[in-house]
């Protein structure tokens, strides 16, 4: 004789099939279609806005259930890890908005979600910065060679990218720039390698006096990751730029 048995599991309810042989229950096969699906609890969606374009590994996460099965998906942006878990990373597309939206799965049942609309800010704003080891970017008493020429001579184009953890896709860069024993007083204005000169001076100097100043430097909008440097004063001075972290 068959009988069908119904019992709580965890927050479901499922009919189960029993044989009844003699005093013995013999459970046979607990089907998944009896199952009962609860309510889905409210869930929210946490994400950062702005962010800028481009701008890579930007987290989303939403609560975690042990069993659920996470699904995303993303509009003007890429999903790069995380993928079928709470928290996944991600990089802003192009300037305007991006959407993110997962859906939960537990035990078969649908288990709620979320979505968040985001503003993807241009390129070099909303970034996150990364710390890097100090390292010598530039120094022109040496490998970059000759000193930076005065009285009106041509700007010297650096490119930074590429050279002690800095990557391509870096907006700016945090460091530490030296005039080196200048010929006369001065300054050194240090801008973007695609773009002009803006005024700001980096570092400011007086005759035979090395000074240093910590600076953060926009690096070309063209991809190059290169800068421009301009020498003030009436004679040479060697540039010293050590990079401490970048922006991205």
């Amino acid at each position: 004789m068959t009988r069908h048995v119904l019992f709580a599991r965890g927050s479901f309810l499922r009919v189960v099939r029993a044989a009844l042989t003699g005093a013995a229950l013999v459970v046979l096969c607990p089907p998944a279609h009896g199952a009962i699906c609860p309510p889905p609890p409210p869930l929210v969606l946490i994400a950062p806005s702005p962010v800028g374009a481009g701008s890579p590994n930007r987290i989303a996460t939403i609560a975690s259930f042990t069993g659920a099965v996470y699904t995303w998906s993303i509009t003007n942006g890429t999903i790069t890890g995380g993928a079928g878990t709470s928290q996944i990373t991600f990089t802003a597309g192009t300037p305007g908005l991006l959407m993110l939206t997962v859906t939960l799965t537990l035990n078969g049942c649908p288990y709620g979600g979320g979505f968040v609309n985001a503003t993807v800010a241009p390129v070099g704003e909303a970034v996150l910065f990364y710390p890097l080891p100090p390292c010598r970017l530039v120094d022109s008493r040496g490998a970059d060679a000759p000193a930076l020429a005065g009285g009106g001579g041509p700007d010297r184009l650096f490119v930074l990218t590429s050279k002690c953890g800095i990557p391509a896709g870096a907006t700016s860069v945090s460091t530490n720039v030296t005039a080196v024993a200048p010929a006369s007083g001065g300054t050194l204005s240090i801008y973007r390698g695609d773009g002009a000169l803006s005024g700001t001076t980096s570092v400011s100097f007086n005759p035979g006096i090395t000074r240093a100043s910590d600076a953060v430097l926009q690096l070309a909008l063209d991809g190059s990751g290169a800068v421009k440097v301009s020498n003030s004063s009436a004679g040479p001075v060697n540039l010293v730029l050590d990079v401490n972290g970048y922006f991205q």
